[in-house]
């Protein structure tokens, strides 16, 4: 059993969409407040983030955490959601730099896994349903182990910014694939977005701000030696992921998630394999089989 003490304090995400502060409602609990950037702050951005609230309202809660309200108080608008219990996975990348935190191989491919599982739920709920800013500061591995998806809801008002993707990544440490003209935030670019998650969590940091998109073909490569049984078949999936060849990339989580099933069910009869439990009291744990069970 792996554990760590750890405690969240009202994050600084440095994302790029604004203020955070964490307070407490007499109805609802725990909330958390984005007082949102003047760049996505207009009144145009802030009917695209209402129609995006209302739009997604009847999901499964916790999938994307819930939006309470979106007000504006005086010059400034607030962005109200649920307070989520468990670990961002850009604070997890950090600590695991930092070398507060150990996590297996086996560990980091089921966490991956499971991520690109609840983003396939997602997609898969109508639509063509896309989040727009899935970066490891947007995606929480909770107590319970569940993965909870944040902020879906400035997709619409990011993409109407029309940057490009290097303006994007720097400002809001997204990555989004190269396009012709305006990118797109539709589920293509979440597969682009999940693709560089998931390359952090196999390197254990973050991806530096100089490192995408010029960077990307040498740190995959760099990834995937790291994981021998299943190598050369990441290092495969990670290109289409981030479009790195001339390959077909992937249309959506959907196809994302089970092409990296079949990788690891293809590997699972060659190692044992490590869970990844979930947050609990301020802990990550992680559960590795005995040595009857992997007999």
């Amino acid at each position: 059993m792996l554990a760590y003490d750890f405690h969240e304090t009202t994050p600084s995400l440095h994302d790029g969409l604004g203020k955070r502060i964490i307070v407490r409602d007499d109805r609802l609990g725990r909330v958390e407040t984005l007082i949102v950037a003047s760049t996505l702050a207009t009144r145009d951005r802030e009917e695209a983030i209402r129609s995006r609230v209302m739009r997604l309202a009847g999901l499964p809660l916790a999938v994307p955490v819930p939006v309470h309200g979106v007000e504006r108080v005086g010059g400034e608008l607030h962005v109200t959601s649920a307070c989520i219990n468990g670990l961002r996975l850009s604070t997890m990348l950090e600590e695991l730099e930092a070398g507060n935190l150990e996590l297996p191989d086996r560990g980091v491919l089921q966490l991956i896994a499971r991520v690109f599982r609840t983003v396939a739920d997602f997609h898969q709920m109508g639509g063509q349903l896309a989040h727009g800013a899935l970066s490891p500061a947007h995606v929480v591995l909770t107590e319970q182990g569940t993965i909870a998806l944040t902020d879906f809801v400035y997709g619409s008002a990011l993409e109407s910014l029309e940057w490009n993707r290097e303006q994007l990544w720097h400002t809001f440490g997204l990555a989004l694939p190269s396009a012709a003209s305006c990118v797109r935030f539709d589920q293509r670019s979440d597969v682009t977005q999940l693709g560089a998650l998931a390359l952090a969590l196999l390197l254990r940091r973050p991806v530096r701000s100089t490192e995408y998109p010029r960077e990307m073909a040498p740190l995959v490569c760099e990834a995937a030696e790291r994981y021998a049984d299943v190598g050369s078949g990441l290092r495969t999936w990670l290109q289409e992921l981030l479009q790195l060849h001339s390959r077909a990339a992937f249309a959506s989580a959907v196809d994302a998630s089970r092409a990296l099933t079949h990788l690891l069910e293809e590997a699972a009869g060659r190692r044992a394999s490590y869970h990844v439990i979930g947050v609990r009291g301020h802990r990550v744990v992680a559960r590795v089989p005995s040595a009857a069970g992997r007999a």
